[in-house]
């Protein structure tokens, strides 16, 4: 994305990522870029299962 449209365009697409991710989760949990096109979620109290499956 970054070589072809360039950083803006790939830095507006991980925003949106991040938006959506958000979208899915509790209250409580926390979807975050972590660097550069990685993301980390943390879901307090939840187990293996739920994690896994939401």
């Amino acid at each position: 994305m970054n070589d072809r449209l360039g950083h803006p365009s790939g830095e507006r697409v991980l925003c949106a990522i991040a938006e959506r991710g958000s979208g899915l989760l509790r209250e409580v949990d926390l979807f975050a870029r972590h660097r550069g096109d990685e993301f980390a979620v943390i879901q307090p109290g939840a187990g293996a299962y739920h994690a896994h499956e939401h």
